[in-house]
């Protein structure tokens, strides 16, 4: 995978934590993993929306259905 070196601005608290968690080394991979996952939330969401605007919203009678079907979901 080709990589793409940066600089970046970041809250220092957050860095910090961060390489707390990973050490200095692995900073780089969980920047870029916790990127892949925002940017997957956001597809996913964006597709959700799509969806709504096709099909209509979930009635709320369906939804509290499925949560008595599966209520640790």
């Amino acid at each position: 995978m080709a990589t793409t070196k940066l600089s970046l601005t970041l809250d220092s608290d957050l860095v910090d934590e961060a390489k707390r968690h990973v050490g200095q080394r692995g900073l780089s991979r969980y920047v870029s993993d916790a990127l892949r996952l925002r940017l997957q939330r956001d597809r996913l969401n964006e597709w959700l929306a799509a969806a709504d605007s096709r099909s209509g919203q979930i009635p709320v009678e369906v939804i509290a259905e499925a949560d008595q079907l599966w209520p640790d979901a």
